[in-house]
């Protein structure tokens, strides 16, 4: 037989919250948070113009993926050709410290 761990008296328990009816909060005007709310009342849901379900058919990417990757390696081209931009320009600064520093 287990025996309970005996409370200090210190320790305060939190208060429980019941949310079957908080006192702040209000619906919104307008909110159904359920279709079948909005059929028992009678209102019927309009279905978008234009549109229509398909079975069987898949959704495409709004992407096109050849144009996104060809932008991609145009941009990476790029970024090589600014390195090595730097790579030569930090080469020709390095040579000239060489010269300059070097004894006569």
């Amino acid at each position: 037989m287990r025996r309970r761990a005996e409370r200090s008296p210190k320790r305060k328990r939190c208060p429980r919250v019941s949310a079957a009816a908080p006192k702040c909060s209000r619906k919104p005007a307008g909110f159904r948070p359920h279709a079948s709310d909005t059929a028992a009342a009678g209102n019927t849901v309009k279905p978008a113009t234009g549109t229509r379900v398909v079975q069987g058919a898949l959704e495409t990417s709004n992407v096109n993926l050849g144009q996104e990757i060809a932008g991609l390696m145009s941009g990476l081209r790029a970024y090589e050709a600014n390195q090595k931009v730097v790579v030569a320009f930090d080469d020709s600064i390095g040579k000239l410290i060489d010269q300059v520093a070097m004894p006569r």
